[in-house]
């Protein structure tokens, strides 16, 4: 997630519920090239020129990155918006500047084309280094996840385009203070940036995971990623993340700042590479979307945005993880559809017919609608699934809840689906 440079908060996005109806004027245009599906209503020339930095970003990336893209992935979905406004429909923050999620398997990255144009720029690309995280796999401490984003972020071509640079500062985090944010804190188990309300020590948690993942990535002549990857080993030891970092950098998180940070900073390295991409499509071919391909993504963008405003201890359980989506975009489910309603320390699954249980090897097809009243409706061969009613809450403990109607709930959380086996 990125914010402006006036308030580096890690807030939830707040998304609410957007209808069809009020978009049905709007004139969306679709963009895409071998990469990336884009939707945006802004003016062609600001949306081409934010699609255009991000797929040079993506080339660049390719040449120093260890992260590519699986062959299988499906590109990613990018949402720009004309205004701040009609992005604020589905971030519900005025802070947040732009956001990256996904459906466990589509990555979808929603920011405006509103306002400055080198802010907007570094904004795509950090949602892009969320994206990028994401391929590998495996669920980086929270620190790592938007420090890396602000240090790819930061990428730029220089030399008319010939070579690009990557190690310098952030526009949002140049003339910051001094850290105010506890590192301990920012190194723990339990650091989660949506959890900051602060705005100052909210600010400084960024830059601060900017700065460690600078000093772990690029510091000692490259070296110290060998030590980096000791300290996700570790966690993925299970060793507590305090003392996985201090046990693989050999330094004491006391006295990370002064002892440490403090003098890398006074000699900060950065590198300019040669920009000679094996892979670069700039051609976005633009068309007229499909009747609801919009409304579908502002829709699924409510009801994931009802989920990332759960509390913690609402979010999924681990054995959720991986193809379980709260509402797949354009979901087509082949048999089995099976739905998960995660609670706190529970979890509720639904297997419709046509597995093994329920017998019979023909092919269905199931569909959802959320419409503006906050029921999620299933539907199997244009006829409504009765067995099942989702009722959406507003976010908190009971997210969604499984029953006949929202006062007569029988269990109460984050609703999951997952196609096939």
């Amino acid at each position: 997630m990125a914010l402006p440079p006036a308030a580096r908060l890690g807030f939830a996005a707040l998304l609410l519920l957007t209808s069809a109806t009020c978009m049905a004027d709007d004139p969306w245009v679709r963009y895409e090239n071998r990469h990336f599906v884009a939707y945006s209503d802004a003016p062609e020339r600001k949306a081409r020129a934010l699609l255009a930095e991000l797929e040079t970003f993506r080339a660049a990336f390719l040449q120093v990155g260890s992260i590519t893209t699986p062959a299988d992935a499906p590109k990613a979905i990018v949402l720009v918006t004309a205004t701040k406004k009609k992005f604020q429909s589905v971030a519900g923050n005025p802070l947040i500047a732009g956001f990256a999620t996904s459906d466990g398997q589509t990555p979808l990255m929603v920011m405006p084309a509103q306002g400055d144009a080198e802010v907007a720029q570094e904004t795509i690309r950090h949602e892009y280094g969320h994206t990028l995280l994401r391929y590998k796999g495996y669920d980086y401490p929270a620190w790592y996840q938007e420090g890396f984003a602000e240090l790819v972020a930061a990428m730029e071509l220089v030399d008319e385009g010939r070579s690009f640079r990557l190690g310098r500062a952030p526009l949002r985090l140049k003339g910051g203070g001094p850290p105010v944010f506890d590192w301990r804190v920012l190194l723990s188990d339990g650091f989660n940036p949506h959890e900051l309300k602060d705005p100052r020590s909210g600010s400084s948690a960024y830059s601060q995971a900017w700065l460690l993942a600078h000093y772990a990535t690029l510091g000692d002549n490259l070296k110290n990623t060998a030590k980096l990857q000791a300290y996700f080993d570790r966690l993925r030891a299970d060793e507590p993340s305090e003392a996985a970092f201090e046990a693989a950098f050999g330094v004491e998180i006391d006295s990370l700042w002064t002892a440490t940070l403090m003098p890398y900073m006074k000699r900060m390295p950065y590198y300019t590479i040669p920009f000679r991409p094996s892979d670069l499509d700039p051609e976005f071919v633009a068309t007229t979307p499909a009747a609801g391909e919009v409304p579908d993504l502002f829709r699924w963008l409510g009801i994931r945005g009802l989920v990332d405003g759960a509390p913690r201890e609402s979010y999924p359980p681990p054995t959720l993880a991986g193809r379980w989506a709260p509402a797949r975009i354009g979901m087509a489910c082949r048999d089995p559809l099976e739905i998960g309603l995660a609670t706190g320390n529970d979890r509720f699954h639904l297997a419709f017919p046509g597995d093994a249980a329920g017998g019979g090897p023909e092919v269905r097809d199931y569909r959802y609608e959320a419409r503006d009243d906050g029921l999620l409706r299933l539907e199997y061969a244009d006829e409504p699934v009765e067995e099942l009613t989702l009722h959406i809450r507003r976010p908190g403990p009971d997210l969604i809840c499984l029953g006949q109607s929202p006062a007569a709930a029988l269990l109460c959380g984050a609703v999951f689906f997952r196609c096939g086996t």
